[in-house]
């Protein structure tokens, strides 16, 4: 009987004595990285929260490796990252290891000469597609520099070149990048109209011409927060046809316009995955001079200010959240045509008004997310292809519910186009892919408050 009594007080008493003490701190020692057959040591050292000779206490281990492993993930080099540690005599020491992807890219191009997927859909016209040969080398000599060239003829010709270093100190903290490039084409955006975009066309001619060279440099003290700093120089020619246009495309109406930009973009981001978020969140905030002074002529006198905030967080096992602000002024001059970007371009549209643009000088909008998770983030290995950088498919897919709201200040052309200066809503349902080499894939069903509604196609992130 007196021994089942000690049994049980000696089970009784080994969760206490083998508890940890979690404000427990350890010096970092020896960290090794395995897996890296391209990529150099230091360039994933370098994304680490922790260097050797720091202190860690327990209580923050998870944080850090949770953290580093997201940082080292988003350089956009690895298929996977794992960070394990052991510790000895109060010093811990750290293993990283990664499965590298393939960098050298040389794929053909297929573009549409429309502002998204949709609108090209809407009239299928085979003769608004660019065609041509991408190089896209990431992680060129291991150091991740990117080297990237772009050839393309049909609707659009263009020759584009850049090529950027991620560091040029011996302290990493300063980046450069230079770029340089060549376009023509042989359709114009020249106006707007119902909040439809008008072209016109010359078989025979370039109505317009465009070169351009810069360079930025970047300055990364921490981790998630840089500098960036562009001086460039572009150009425009056009044509008669353009220049004797009712809308002034260039400034003054003239043919030809050359002229010197500054700009300066702020960025802190602490997001989980940058391809497709779930937890974190951005803030950016760009400025750009476009016309100083320097070139004859250069008259020109505008500044452009853009901010945006975006926050990714996570609502329970399953249900994710996203919201986001982003806005843009002119605070100078008012854009000539040429310059001018509002609400429809790029990712800066209202879902559900795919199909439209509100040329505008300034605008504001917020979109919102409710995500839930229908395939958890995976991965699948295809035994049969023996070839590490290729055979790792992952995978996740999202259900979401969404609401957009936004409103384009327009000044110029708001006479013939009323979504301009309007309160813009939208809302819908979607279906988000995530898988194979960061790819996305959106559908999603769309409804405006006036009374439009339809399915969407996208290649990127909503927020």
């Amino acid at each position: 009987m007196r021994n089942w009594w000690l049994a049980i007080w000696l089970l009784a008493s080994l969760p206490l004595n083998a508890q940890v003490d979690s404000s427990a701190s350890y010096t970092v020692g020896q960290i090794t990285v395995q897996g890296n057959q391209t990529t150099k040591n230091y360039i994933i050292l370098r994304e680490l929260s922790f260097n050797q000779g720091d202190t860690i206490t327990l209580t923050n281990l998870k944080k850090h490796v949770e953290r580093s492993k997201d940082n080292v993930f988003n350089l956009g080099l690895f298929h996977s990252v794992s960070i394990l540690h052991s510790t000895e005599n109060e010093i811990i020491e750290f293993t990283v290891i990664v499965a590298e992807r393939w960098y050298i890219w040389p794929f053909p191009i297929l573009e549409n000469a429309d502002r998204n997927f949709n609108t090209w859909w809407q009239n299928k016209d085979f003769d608004r597609l660019s065609y041509g040969v991408f190089l896209d080398w990431r992680n060129f000599r291991g150091r991740n520099e990117k080297l990237q060239i772009r050839v393309k003829t049909g609707f659009e010709q263009t020759l584009n070149m850049s090529y950027s270093w991620p560091f040029i100190n011996q302290n990493k903290t300063v980046g450069l990048s230079i770029s340089t490039g060549y376009t023509t084409n042989k359709e114009v955006n020249v106006a707007s109209e119902e909040n439809k975009q008008i072209f016109i066309k010359d078989e025979n001619t370039n109505l317009r011409e465009r070169y351009f060279l810069n360079t930025t440099i970047r300055l990364r003290q921490k981790l998630y927060t840089q500098h960036a700093f562009t001086l460039g120089m572009s150009s425009y020619h056009v044509s008669d046809t353009i220049q004797n246009y009712t809308q002034p495309y260039l400034n003054k109406g003239a043919a030809f316009n050359s002229l010197v930009y500054l700009s300066y973009l702020f960025k802190h981001d602490k997001r989980d995955y940058i391809d497709y978020p779930l937890t974190g969140e951005v803030f950016e905030f760009l400025a750009v001079k476009q016309g100083v002074g320097l070139l004859e002529n250069d008259g020109l006198n505008l500044l452009e200010i853009k901010a945006s905030w975006r926050q990714h967080y996570q609502l329970s096992n399953k249900w994710f959240g996203a919201n986001s602000i982003q806005g843009m002024s002119n605070l100078l001059d008012n854009p000539t045509y040429a310059y001018q970007r509002g609400l429809g371009f790029n990712n800066n549209f209202i879902r559900g008004y795919e199909l439209y643009v509100m040329d505008a000088q300034h605008y504001l909008f917020n979109k919102n997310n409710l995500k839930w998770e229908l395939i958890k983030p995976n991965s699948y290995t295809i035994e049969k292809l023996n070839w590490k950088k290729f055979n790792t498919v992952s995978y996740a897919a999202y259900l979401n519910l969404f609401c957009d709201v936004g409103y384009a200040f327009d000044e110029l052309y708001d006479q013939v186009n009323p979504l301009s200066n309007n309160l813009l809503i939208g809302y819908g349902i979607g279906l988000d892919i995530v898988t194979y080499y960061d790819i996305v894939f959106r559908s999603e069903y769309s409804f405006t408050k006036d009374g439009e509604n339809g399915l969407f196609l996208h290649f990127k992130k909503s927020i």
